[in-house]
């Protein structure tokens, strides 16, 4: 019967008939596929961004050798000897130069204008790189001079260059070399490679030329890039290292990165769009529901006309399905549109901040999974198909009179009759409601809370009884509308509504359970979320934003790395004396610090590596570097510093040394922390170790030897974040460091001798630019500031959420207009009930009073749940985080974004009453005989 050509001019011809029924029709459809289509675009950007990012910074490279230190390069003959080594286990090894300098902008004097200062420069042969080339063939199919260099996007960018152009980068002899930008190349792969520096961006050049600029022997090799050829996400293990070099396994760390990223929002993204996709599902389910009801008397007449039950579900089928093509096809563009342009937007914003600080953070990028998305829409559609054929099933079994009377399959007495199973289902679902509300704010569930993991059973099952309790108690509240209804009577009578209207508009959600629930469900699920999203953010970005000790390092905004005495006077010449840093720069200070392995019987549980720093009152007196706790016989903080230059078994310790293993959780190394707490005032006896052996030495691999025991008195613990190369702070006096100096070693990471410190206001963007860049002009490129770092964090997560709102906010919005679609259907739905009304007396203003509150009141309970139950799970995703924190973290109390919730909440309340105003207007255009006669049509 679907073949016939007849049936499906039948449909069509239905559909061009009622042409404002079937508009209706497909936008709600086409409402509910759009919400799940974006959704999945959504989820598939954050999915790929992390990939995408990999690609553009990794590509094939796999690892990196260097030479074993104190060795800065390879010789020809070693690095043949590694590759030699290398091939049996299937390893393409690609020899280059490298080195990070600065690159500047000339003007027209050739005078350098604009710089781009930790800029990784890299040389090799061209022809021996193909295993290394990406897709672009970028490296094959470019030839390069000695004065010729192909240069990364971001570069380019900060240089304001183009290809073409002529630009400098310094020379080790401080001399300018000229090249010319060849070819501007978008990081991909080797090129957008940015090492274990995590470098600006990336100029490839020639061998000879990058030796030139490194002052390199010919022959020689910094380093090797490693690849499997596999071009794997994850690379294998590496092959046991040879004495010759050390593996830098960065690609294993960016995939940490990467995976941390979706470990810390991948549950988020992964919840917003499985909500907005459920409340797709449920809108394109009531579509399909109201026109079943709303043909069903039509599809009656043409039984009692002779035709079959099969016939009848085929003409309802051929019909929905028209109706489910055209709603899958323009839910599915406008979808894609809406997922991808929405990222876009967020990224293009961005662009310039985001190209800065890539190394710090991975972008969310917009990605359309044209593959998934057509299975998507083509899953979509087979399932709408699937409702429409148990929706037809359910149109022909009443009989041909109970069809046309508008009844269903069981009498109305039958129907009026509540079950048992009713008010099971209504106690289990306040059960739960009440089992979250235990879970969050009594004692008992924040014990449950302190016990967990986000991502344990227990964590999840706190989780899944949030969102279960959110859905129940929309259930509940439907239940309890006359309740409701008679509690707000006495405002709606002090407005002028009627009170009839009233309890008409309260009592009909009840007769049309299903719709009522799933509208006020998808409300609920989304808004929920929203105000969940805003609550946790606005705690993360704002809250604990302004702390300037978690932005420093020994309690100062930046510091420089120095080799050698001549480049820490440079660097302290630079800032002291250059004209652009007048009154940018308040201080400056210098310290050296170094590793000694240290263990103390009965305090900490096993051997561990100190960072000790000979006590200076220049650098620690005139820092932000703070004491949180001083021995009892000092009066200040001053005299307590100053301790350290009057005894020299005086020492002040990292703050984490005042807390015992067991307070921390197991993310931790607890072997390095102290069995039990110490205090201010405390002496203790440090047994101190000989450094280790060094690879490719005698002892290397065995335990150190003790050398030396001393008591020390503990002066006080200071508060800062160290940082890599000052974890694990014991400030000692003068004469306790120069006495074990000789047992100090460095960290392979770390090998600098020391570090200069520079004390300005780092939160002045500008003023931190023109140090960076006037440094940078002084080929001194070595600058770290912590907040920069923060920044670049800050910035990714507030992409994140700024996209996240954003889609959420549009998940409302437009699952408020599905709420109005559906409304203008209810007017036709009940036209013969309007009409009864219309002609019992009801004017005009009561049925639209009564279509107003009814809509608003469906989408008002969906929003009130939502706010309260996003409200109690951001509190109660802050009491998991906050049970994780070290207990060195300050206690942060849970402050509420009442504003910005409040503005959304009322602001999408108000939308709601807007959006129903025209379901209504068009009840208000019916007299009694148009609705009688729209009511047989």
């Amino acid at each position: 019967m679907l073949r016939s050509r007849l049936i499906w001019k039948m449909a069509w011809q239905h559909l061009k008939n009622n042409p404002k029924q079937t508009v209706l029709s497909i936008a709600g459809g086409c409402i509910g596929a759009m919400l799940i289509i974006a959704a999945l675009v959504f989820h598939h950007s954050f999915e790929h961004s992390g990939k995408r990012w990999m690609e553009a910074h990794f590509g094939a490279i796999d690892w990196e050798i260097k030479p074993v230190r104190p060795n800065t390069s390879f010789t020809p003959e070693e690095s043949a000897q590694i590759a030699d080594k290398l091939a049996p286990f299937r390893l393409t090894t690609l020899p280059v130069v490298r080195t990070i300098g600065t690159a500047v902008k000339l003007d027209d004097e050739r005078k350098p204008i604009r710089a781009s200062a930790g800029t990784l420069v890299l040389g090799f042969d061209f022809a021996a790189a193909a295993a290394f080339d990406d897709g672009t063939q970028t490296l094959s199919g470019t030839s390069l001079t000695e004065d010729e260099a192909i240069v990364s996007a971001p570069v380019a960018s900060q240089l304001g260059i183009a290809q073409g152009d002529l630009f400098g980068i310094y020379e080790q002899s401080g001399e300018l070399r000229l090249l010319k930008a060849k070819q501007i190349a978008e990081e991909r792969g080797i090129t957008g490679y940015r090492g274990s520096e995590n470098a600006s961006g990336t100029i490839i050049v020639r061998p000879e030329t990058a030796r030139s600029l490194a002052a390199l022997d010919d022959g020689r090799f910094h380093s090797m890039l490693v690849t499997t050829g596999l071009h794997s996400a994850s690379p294998p293990h590496f092959p046991v290292p040879m004495p010759l070099f050390e593996v830098e396994e960065q690609k294993e760390t960016a995939i940490g990165k990467v995976k941390s990223q979706q470990a810390q929002y991948g549950i988020t993204f992964l919840i917003a769009s499985v909500a907005a996709s459920c409340a797709g599902a449920l809108l394109l389910l009531q579509v399909l529901l109201m026109l079943a009801d709303m043909r069903k008397e039509q599809l009656g007449v043409l039984r009692a006309l002779g035709m079959n039950k099969r016939q009848v579900r085929v003409i309802f089928g051929t019909e929905a399905a028209l109706l489910n093509i055209l709603s899958v096809t323009f839910g599915t563009l406008l979808g894609s549109a809406l997922g991808y342009g929405l990222i876009g937007f967020f990224r293009q914003q961005l662009a310039d901040t985001f190209q800065r600080y890539e190394g710090f953070s991975i972008p969310l990028l917009p990605h359309l999974p044209v593959k998934t998305v057509l299975i998507t829409a083509a899953v979509v559609a087979a399932v709408q198909m699937a409702i429409t054929v148990i929706a037809s099933r359910a149109l022909t079994k009443p009989s041909i009179v109970q069809t046309l009377r508008g009844e269903g399959a069981e009498p109305a007495a039958s129907r009026r009759r509540s079950s048992p199973g009713r008010y099971l289902l209504l106690v289990v679902c306040a059960a739960v409601s009440v089992l979250h509300l235990i879970q969050t704010f009594t004692p008992l569930g924040k014990d449950w809370l302190a016990t967990m993991g986000a991502g344990s059973a227990k964590g999840l099952s706190v989780f899944g009884i949030w969102l279960t309790g959110s859905i129940a108690a929309v259930y509940v509240v439907l239940q309890a509308l006359p309740l409701l209804q008679k509690a707000v009577s006495p405002m709606f009578r002090r407005i002028g509504v009627n009170q009839v209207s009233a309890m008409l508009a309260f009592r009909y959600p009840l007769r049309k359970k299903s719709r009522a629930f799933i509208v006020s469900a998808i409300f609920s699920i989304v808004f929920m979320m929203l105000t969940t999203t805003v609550a946790i953010s606005y705690q993360m970005l704002y809250a604990s934003e302004g702390s300037i000790v978690e932005d420093s390092v020994m309690g100062y905004p930046a510091y420089a790395a120095y080799s050698d005495d001549a480049e820490r006077d440079a660097l302290i010449r630079t800032a002291e004396t250059e004209p652009q840093l007048s009154g940018l720069i308040r201080r400056t200070s210098a310290v050296s610090p170094y590793r000694l392995n240290i263990s103390a019987e009965g305090v900490l549980q096993e051997m561990s590596a100190f960072s000790v720093v000979s006590y200076d009152a220049s650098f620690f007196l005139n820092g932000r570097l703070e004491m949180i706790e001083r021995s009892p016989r000092f009066a200040s903080d001053e005299e307590a510093w100053n301790a350290l230059l009057q005894q020299d078994n005086a020492v002040i310790l990292d703050e984490k040394y005042r807390y015992e293993a067991d307070l921390w959780s197991d993310t931790y190394r607890k072997s390095s922390l102290p069995q039990r707490p110490l205090h201010a005032g405390d002496k203790i006896v440090l047994t101190v170790y000989e450094k280790s052996a060094e690879p490719n030495t005698p002892n290397f691999g065995k335990p150190p030897k003790a050398i030396a025991q001393k008591e020390v008195e503990i002066a006080g613990f200071v508060k800062g974040n160290m940082s890599t190369e000052f974890y694990s702070l014991m400030v000692a006096s003068p004469s306790f460091y120069q006495a074990f100096k000789t047992e100090g070693f460095k960290w392979p990471n770390h090998p600098e001798v020391g570090y200069v410190f520079f004390d300005f206001d780092e939160r002045n963007a500008e003023a931190t630019e023109t140090i960076l860049d006037t440094f940078a002009l002084n080929r001194q490129d070595g600058l770290q500031i912590p907040f920069r770092q923060t920044t670049g964090l800050l910035l990714g997560l507030r992409q994140m959420v700024l996209i996240f709102v954003a889609f959420m906010l549009l998940s409302v919005m437009i699952g408020l207009c599905g709420l109005a679609i559906v409304q203008y259907r209810a007017v036709h739905e009940r036209a013969k009930q309007m009409a009864m009304l219309r002609c019992i007396g009801f004017g005009r203003k009561h049925i639209a009073h009564l279509f107003m509150l009814e809509g608003s009141a469906i989408g008002w309970i969906g929003l009130t749940n939502g706010l309260l139950f996003g409200s109690t799970g951001a509190y109660l995703i802050f009491s998991l985080l906050a049970s994780q924190r070290s207990p060195m973290e300050p206690h942060i109390p849970f402050q509420y974004p009442y504003l910005p919730v409040s503005l959304l909440f009322f602001g999408l309340l108000a939308v709601t009453l807007l959006l129903n105003a025209a379901p209504a207007a068009k009840s208000l255009r019916l007299t009694p005989g148009q609705a009688i006669r729209e009511a047989d049509l």
